[in-house]
């Protein structure tokens, strides 16, 4: 799901600045509001200066509507998981962010007004007067004051640069940090699990889960009070196939499958119409099992290049079977 964050904040408190270290550090795709309208003052062969650009914007809004800057600058965004946005002035074009974006949140930069006149550049106005008559502009007939009252985090530009970043660490973590979803939870608990296996050749833990409860799990290991493969080394047999070829397993452990199906039946609990959360594709014979157990779905992180088979009995068996990741574990 996209990310999409938008800077606001007067001239020249630093939001090109905040907006500049979130692209170097987090990997975010910047697009300025104001490249859309200097793009077209060059076409116009006009000076894109500070005031030629917001005069042309108010053109455009008179002529288009309040959120027209927003609406061109968002057309470029589509091909990227995680947007920036700066320049944003008018309520109108963070209702339009707000209704036509998934994942938004609004920063504010603020800075006070002698260090905001002191960072000024030679494109902006130059005396005292003209400078702060900007900040009027735009908070009284562009709604930037009511766009930054609407922040959903603010940041005080004000500080050494120690500081200001770790506002803006801070500011992110929280914005990127995405709640796994209920496949991807039950996941990383099958693979927590998969570190109780006693056989390297392949650490798979399972869960079986109904209606978001853990009703069994199971992890590669020998039959209770047997040696395991980390005690006394691999159980090897080949296995010839089909097609002549020959694969090496190692038969000294029950698959995770298995126990969990195994400690599922021991204690008494039916797991039909349930999930299970595996690491790898299941083997043939896991396959058939967990269709006469009543599975009914199966997650897996990946593929596991010796599935082919297991793959048609969960088709036959009308078996879903979903995989968190792409690509295929050989081993």
């Amino acid at each position: 799901m996209q990310t999409t964050l938008c800077i606001t904040g007067l001239m020249r408190s630093g939001k090109d600045f905040v907006a500049q270290y979130i692209i170097n550090k987090y990997n975010y795709v910047q697009l300025n509001m104001s490249d859309v309208i200097k793009d077209e003052l060059i076409q116009q062969a006009r000076e894109p200066t500070k005031m030629n650009m917001s005069i042309l914007a108010d053109e455009w809004r008179k002529l288009h509507g309040k959120d027209i800057v927003m609406r061109k600058t968002l057309e470029k965004a589509q091909d990227h998981d995680k947007v920036i946005i700066t320049g944003i002035r008018s309520p109108e074009e963070l209702d339009f962010l707000q209704t036509n974006t998934k994942r938004f949140k609004l920063i504010s930069i603020q800075a006070s007004r002698e260090i905001r006149y002191n960072r000024r550049s030679n494109n902006d106005p130059q005396s005292p007067e003209e400078f702060f008559e900007r900040d009027e502009r735009d908070i009284l007939f562009k709604g930037l004051g009511k766009v930054i009252e609407k922040a959903d985090y603010n940041i005080k530009n004000e500080g050494s640069l120690e500081e200001i970043y770790a506002q803006i660490d801070s500011i992110i973590d929280r914005i990127d940090y995405q709640r796994p979803s209920w496949d991807e939870y039950f996941m990383n608990l099958a693979l927590e699990v998969g570190k109780r296996s006693t056989c390297d050749r392949g650490r798979t833990g399972v869960l079986i889960v109904r209606d978001k409860q853990i009703l069994a799990t199971g992890y590669a290991g020998s039959p209770k009070g047997l040696p395991h493969c980390d005690e006394v080394g691999h159980q090897i047999k080949k296995t010839t196939h089909e097609d002549g070829s020959v694969s090496k397993h190692c038969v000294r452990t029950s698959h995770g499958e298995q126990n969990a199906i195994c400690q599922a039946a021991k204690n008494g609990i039916a797991i039909n119409n349930s999930t299970l959360y595996c690491k790898l594709e299941p083997c043939y014979i896991c396959a058939k099992m967990m269709v006469n157990a009543g599975i009914v779905r199966v997650v897996c992180l990946r593929k596991y290049h010796a599935a082919q088979d297991s793959r048609e009995v969960f088709q036959k068996a009308g078996i879903d079977i979903l995989y968190i990741e792409e690509g295929q574990e050989n081993y």
